[in-house]
């Protein structure tokens, strides 16, 4: 159990993201001055008229039981359920906007008037509207009960061990995600990353584009994948030295689970993982010091349930990026928003990424680890945090020295002994790909020059005499490493 307690320890200090505003009282704000809940009422008359109904009304109109909505409302547990929407803001101070809001995201009757793609905007103008009450912007969960409201990410979770409603940007992907024998010890919700520890696997979420989702067994699990509707599974046949990548599909969009070794454990080969798919669920056996994970291909929230269709060089990269992961070829991956004020970090190997400056046009990063072999490094920012208007002006440098990139990704999954950066931008985000061919100590700085600079400049290193000092919420957090060490003596 020693190493099980490190273990939680490395994955929660790697998983360490900006920003954490504080969370305002919900209350009184009427979103546009509009009724409550009628914000929703051209696309679902079941909301005209919201307030004038009582708590039982509503339970039975939208299928949530009336136990939930008290509990995720923040309400007393004796509230009585025949007051009204009215009544209850009136007595209590919430919202019935927010009530709304939380019909919407947890509604069990879906309305036969509305689309698919009417149904993901009324998801994702919700979960925006809870948002915004509760002050929350950015990479960043707004908790509410059992429920988990970030930027594109969205779920609820129960000490079972079970992740309800799972969706991106509105667009519900599994109905349930089950982990067997969870034996719930406690949970750390910081910025974009929610981590839910059991007596021997760890469930953690991210609120990035990929909508980023492990779990990690230190024992022999189940997870068990409910599909939502109109979501398809197919297993991808390429041999990925023992893992396994499975096809998530819905419409127009594409996702992947990713069934591998835990590289944080320094296991690199697993074997008997048992992989089942049936309709509308896969269920997937992991063994000791294994995991599973899920990672959506990116797409802006306006264009789920659409016409739109990825590019090719967009499939591709997050292809190659999915087998990397899988093979522990991929140590490390960053989203940048908001000119550098948020964001999510995931670690796949022991690489240690140490955010030094993260501004408007400018990112260093300190990279270093143990491992003998090379590691590509994943990077995606936000159009407020890289302006790539001037691509031109893009400077990338390795230890001071200009990196050279290619447009050819197998070439840089090929490795070699040079670093090399791979660069791709499609609407309004950026991604780029570092391959480090060896490891001590490195930097990597990625920066827009200003436009009055010459272009004689190009290959000359950077000042490196101004840089900023490392990044608070990049060092250790005493509350993550209370919380692993206390694991740790729990379990002895």
């Amino acid at each position: 159990m020693k190493r099980l307690g490190v273990l939680l320890v490395s994955i929660m200090l790697f998983s360490v993201v900006i920003v954490s505003p504080v969370l305002a009282q919900m209350g009184q704000d009427n979103m546009m001055g509009q009724m409550r809940g009628e914000q929703f009422g051209h696309m679902d008359n079941r909301f005209m008229g919201f307030e004038e109904n009582t708590l039982l009304q509503i339970s039975n109109m939208f299928g949530v039981p009336v136990d939930n909505i008290i509990f995720d409302m923040g309400l007393p547990e004796d509230t009585d359920p025949s007051l009204t929407i009215g009544e209850i803001e009136a007595e209590y101070g919430v919202s019935g906007d927010l009530v709304a809001n939380y019909m919407v995201l947890h509604m069990g009757n879906r309305p036969t008037s509305v689309n698919s793609r009417g149904f993901v905007e009324m998801r994702q103008q919700a979960m925006q509207g809870i948002r915004h009450q509760g002050m929350t912007q950015g990479l960043n969960f707004m908790m509410q009960g059992h429920s988990a409201y970030g930027n594109y990410t969205t779920f609820t979770f129960e000490e079972s061990g079970e992740i309800l409603n799972f969706a991106l940007s509105g667009d519900v992907i599994f109905d349930s995600i089950k982990v067997s024998d969870f034996d719930y010890i406690s949970q750390n919700i910081r910025g974009s990353n929610a981590a839910y520890i059991g007596s021997s696997s760890l469930i953690n979420i991210h609120d990035n584009p990929m909508a980023t989702m492990q779990v990690r067994a230190m024992a022999d699990k189940t997870v068990v994948f409910d599909l939502a509707d109109g979501v398809e599974a197919s297993i991808d046949n390429e041999e990925l030295n023992g893992a396994t990548t499975i096809a998530i599909t819905k419409n127009n969009f594409q996702g992947f689970l990713i069934v591998s070794p835990d590289f944080l454990t320094g296991d690199q080969q697993i074997s008997d993982i048992d992989i089942s798919l049936t309709d509308g669920s896969i269920t997937v056996d992991l063994v000791e010091n294994s995991l599973v994970m899920f990672r959506a291909t990116t797409m802006s929230p306006q264009f789920h349930q659409t016409i739109f269709q990825y590019s090719s060089q967009s499939l591709g990269m997050h292809q190659m990026v999915n087998n990397g992961i899988a093979m522990g070829r991929v140590g490390a991956e960053i989203t940048m928003h908001d000119g550098g004020n948020s964001m999510s970090f995931l670690n796949y190997t022991p690489v240690n990424v140490q955010v030094r400056e993260a501004r408007q046009n400018r990112l260093v990063l300190g990279v270093s680890s143990e491992l003998k072999e090379g590691q590509v490094i994943a990077i995606h920012m936000d159009e407020r945090t890289m302006d790539l208007t001037g691509a031109d002006r893009l400077r990338l440098r390795y230890d001071g020295v200009p990196l050279s990139c290619t447009n050819n990704i197998d070439e840089l999954f090929e490795g070699g002994d040079q670093p090399l950066c791979y660069f791709l931008q499609e609407n309004d985000s950026t991604s780029m790909l570092v391959h480090m061919p060896e490891f001590s100590e490195h930097e990597i700085i990625i920066e827009l020059e200003p436009e009055s600079e010459s272009a004689e400049n190009e290959t000359e290193p950077a000042d490196e005499s101004e840089d900023a000092a490392p990044i608070p919420a990049f060092e250790v957090l005493f509350a993550v490493t209370a919380l692993g060490a206390a694991y740790n003596l729990r379990r002895r």
